[in-house]
């Protein structure tokens, strides 16, 4: 993903991996970023463990991110250069698809927490992992969350337990839309 200025991309690699004929889940998996013409890549995470899907705070100062912890998937933020990284998920359930509101303000991101394995809901959370609100519940499961720009919609994929398919739905104000 892009900066918001658009002068790095940042991104998940097994690059720092010893071996990389090991199992994907075996892998390190760490944040990188790079100049938009591919020079300058820093390594910017160094847990050994897979970290992914990262993105800039829209006014760049943080990056939130999954990490594994221990078998299990979690939603961190840290300051962009990498330092202080903070838990803001904190729970033993699946965590993932985290994005920023367009203000910097909160983490938006899906859960099974309290459900089923293939149920998942959305929550948010303030970066520093404060204030954490379930904003759905159901029908079915909602993943791969987007804020719209202006930030008065949420747009998710929604499907139900077993089913492969299922759709776009939008949320505001707290209603699904369709």
């Amino acid at each position: 993903k892009w900066s918001p200025d658009g002068s790095r991309i940042i991104f998940n690699s097994a690059r720092s991996t010893p071996d990389l004929k090991v199992d994907w889940g075996k892998q390190f998996h760490e944040i990188f970023s790079m100049k938009a013409d591919g020079s300058d890549i820093k390594q910017i995470t160094n847990f050994k463990t897979v970290c992914t899907y990262p993105s800039y705070s829209p006014d760049g100062t943080k990056i939130a991110f999954r990490r594994s912890v221990a078998r299990n998937s979690e939603i961190f933020v840290m300051n962009a250069d990498g330092t202080n990284p903070i838990n803001v998920s904190n729970s033993p359930a699946f965590d993932g698809w985290a994005t920023w509101s367009p203000d910097s303000k909160k983490v938006l991101f899906a859960s099974n927490r309290g459900n089923s394995v293939d149920i998942r809901q959305l929550y948010v959370v303030n970066p520093d992992g404060t204030n954490l609100q379930k904003i759905t519940d159901g029908p079915g499961s909602f993943t791969t969350p987007a804020w719209s720009r202006d930030g008065k919609r949420i747009f998710a994929f929604q499907h139900w337990e077993g089913e492969g398919f299922g759709n776009l739905v939008v949320f505001e104000s707290g209603t699904l839309l369709k």
